[in-house]
C-alpha cells in the first residue's frame, strides 16, 4: 500500500497531479489561486482556464438539474394560460439578484410577473409558513409561485 499524504491522496497519485506553481505560471495567476484550484481538484490547465474564465459553451446543461423539465413545463403552461407568476425570493444579496433576474426574464416573455421578499424579522428566512400565508393573502388571482 502506498504512503498517504495528509489530504488522503497517495504520494504516487500526487506525482500525477499538476504542480500548483506550474499552473500559476501557465495561467499567469497567483500561486494562492492555483493552490485553491488544486484543492478543488482542478489541476489540469484547460480545466482551470475554463473554471476561471467560463464561457456559455463550456457550462453544463441546465437540463441536468433535478426538476428542470417539470419547472419549465409549469412556466410554459402559465405563459400559455396567462397565469401570473410570483417569484418568492430571499433577502440576501444572491437571493435578490436571482429574483430580479427571474422577474425580468419572465417579463421579456410578456408574462405577468411579480416578486415577494419575506420580512426578515417577522417571517424569517426562506419558505416559512408566515411568509407563504402573507404571499397567498396578497395574490388577487391564482398563479404560479416560484421559489428562487
Amino acid at each position: 500500500m502506498s504512503a498517504q499524504h495528509q489530504s488522503g491522496v497517495s504520494q504516487q497519485g500526487r506525482a500525477q497531479e499538476a504542480d500548483p506553481a506550474q499552473l500559476a505560471r501557465e495561467l499567469e495567476i497567483p500561486l494562492l489561486s492555483a493552490r485553491l484550484l488544486a484543492r478543488l481538484g482542478i489541476t489540469d490547465k484547460q480545466k482551470a482556464h475554463d473554471f476561471l474564465y467560463p464561457r456559455l459553451a463550456t457550462l453544463p446543461t441546465p437540463w441536468l438539474m433535478r426538476g428542470m423539465k417539470k419547472g419549465v413545463a409549469l412556466v410554459l403552461a402559465a405563459r400559455a394560460k396567462n397565469i401570473p407568476v410570483t417569484i418568492f425570493g430571499d433577502y440576501d444579496a444572491d437571493g435578490i439578484c436571482a429574483t430580479v433576474l427571474l422577474v425580468t426574464f419572465l417579463k421579456t416573455l410578456n408574462m405577468t410577473a411579480g416578486w415577494y421578499i419575506p420580512d426578515r424579522l417577522t417571517e424569517g428566512y426562506g419558505l416559512s409558513r408566515p411568509a407563504v400565508a402573507t404571499l397567498i393573502a396578497s395574490i388577487k388571482k391564482p398563479g404560479l409561485i416560484i421559489h428562487g
